[in-house]
């Protein structure tokens, strides 16, 4: 692995965790992303960047791609906020302030847009 990807994998982890706590509450708890072994990990210039997401209801893990409509926008809404948190947490003075969200709500069913908006709101 190359220092380049070893210093984006360090920072995703760090953002997984951020973005694991908004991705438990929007499954139900669920559901955890987690970052492939690199004994595992794809080939390529993202090697040791691949996601998986771990079911804590099936106790087995699977690649992200495969996640329901509703599932992969809740992974990625997790995602940029996991992300958006770390960047003020490591830049002091930032304050992001500004949201941009897609259509992606109307995947999702009642109970989880429902989620979704409480951990929007409480932001």
């Amino acid at each position: 692995m190359d220092i380049e990807t070893f210093v984006q994998r360090r920072f995703l982890e760090k953002i997984l965790v951020s973005a694991n706590k908004r991705f438990s509450s929007m499954s139900a708890g669920q559901f955890e992303l987690r970052i492939y072994e690199l004994e595992k990990a794809g080939a390529g210039i993202n090697k040791g960047l691949n996601l998986m997401v771990y079911s804590y209801i099936t106790g087995k893990s699977r690649d992200v791609r495969t996640l329901s409509g509703g599932e992969s926008f809740m992974a990625a809404l997790s995602l940029a906020l996991g992300m958006a948190d770390q960047i003020q947490e490591r830049s002091g003075a930032v304050n992001l302030e500004m949201m941009f969200v897609d259509e992606g709500f109307g995947t999702l069913d009642d109970n989880s847009r429902n989620q979704a908006i409480k951990i929007l709101k409480n932001m």
